[in-house]
C-alpha cells in the first residue's frame, strides 16, 4: 500500500497527471537521484521556467510554483 504525503505537504495544491515518454521519466528519476532532489521539484521547476519564459512568475520562486 502507498503512503499518503502528510495534509500539510500539498495543502492547496491541485495535482494534475503528466503523460511523458518512459525515456523522459526514467532520465527525470535519474536527475533526481543524481542532484538528491525530488522529480516533483524537477517538475515545478520546469513550470516556473516555462511560465518565467512567457512573462509570468517573474518574481516568484519554486515554492510558489
Amino acid at each position: 500500500m502507498k503512503a499518503k504525503p502528510a495534509a500539510d505537504d500539498t495543502a492547496g495544491m491541485a495535482h494534475r497527471s503528466l503523460y511523458a515518454k518512459p525515456e523522459t521519466l526514467d532520465l527525470i528519476r535519474e536527475i533526481a537521484f543524481r542532484e538528491r532532489i525530488s522529480a516533483q521539484s524537477l517538475y515545478r521547476e520546469g513550470l516556473l521556467l516555462m511560465l518565467q519564459s512567457r512573462g509570468h512568475y517573474e518574481d516568484k520562486g519554486l515554492e510558489d510554483v
